[in-house]
């Protein structure tokens, strides 16, 4: 029979590793998030500074926008897929 994930990791003293992992992700996370912050507002300001016309001055953010909207949505969708994924018969 199989032992829950939890038992394993708890035998294998594996737990310490699971916090360094999320605080690792958490940092790099938080890195990715500041240089695409400081990138779209480069790239919004060069705009709307430049004499571009303005159907690509609403064109660019709403690209922008809806990008990350979409990337949200797979994000969400991934995680809440995760929650139901049997994995009885995998062998790992």
């Amino acid at each position: 029979m199989c032992e829950g994930y939890d038992a394993y990791v708890k035998r294998n003293g594996l737990g310490e590793m699971r916090v360094a992992t999320w605080t690792a992700a958490v940092v790099v996370g938080g890195g990715l998030a500041v240089l695409a912050v400081y990138w779209v507002v480069t790239v919004l300001t060069a705009l709307f500074d430049s004499g571009a016309p303005l159907p690509v001055k609403i064109a660019v953010p709403s690209v922008l926008a809806g990008g990350i909207a979409l990337l949200a949505v797979a994000v969400l969708q991934r995680i809440r897929d995760r929650k139901e994924e049997d994995l009885e018969g995998v062998e790992y």
